[in-house]
């Protein structure tokens, strides 16, 4: 089975000066041309470009606004998966005021549980009478 590993990175937002570009058009295409061939060099091979949202926090009021961010996704082939730590992202920010509530209707294993040890601990004659 072949196995990929992939890299990220932000699309470049300015051109440099690159010998015999000319106009914005092709300084900006030389640009990703020289940044493709560097990463090609070192074995990564060229997949797309992606625009994705991203909700960020401005001024003092810390109001939420919604931008875009380009990424370059490239890959290259592995003999084996990686073996790393999972990730976990983060999708809201930690101060933020929304809280995540489970619904009511909804009873995970851990609370049938826990309501079926409180049952038994209230139901029980013989603890009370051991508190009596």
């Amino acid at each position: 089975m072949e196995y990929f590993e992939y890299k990220v990175i932000p699309a470049p937002r300015r051109s440099v000066r690159v010998k015999g570009a000319k106009g914005t058009d092709g300084k900006f295409a030389a640009t990703l041309e020289k940044i493709i061939n560097d990463l090609a060099a070192e074995g990564w091979q060229y997949l797309r470009a992606e625009s994705l949202p991203i909700d960020e926090r401005h001024g003092i009021t810390r109001r939420k606004t919604e931008n875009y961010q380009n990424v370059l996704i490239f890959c290259k082939p592995t003999d084996s998966p990686a073996i790393t730590d999972p990730v976990v992202a983060l999708l809201e920010d930690e101060d933020s005021d929304d809280t995540t509530q489970d619904d009511p209707g909804e009873d995970t294993p851990e609370d049938d549980n826990d309501k079926a040890v409180a049952d038994t601990e209230e139901d029980d004659p013989a603890e009370e009478d051991k508190k009596s």
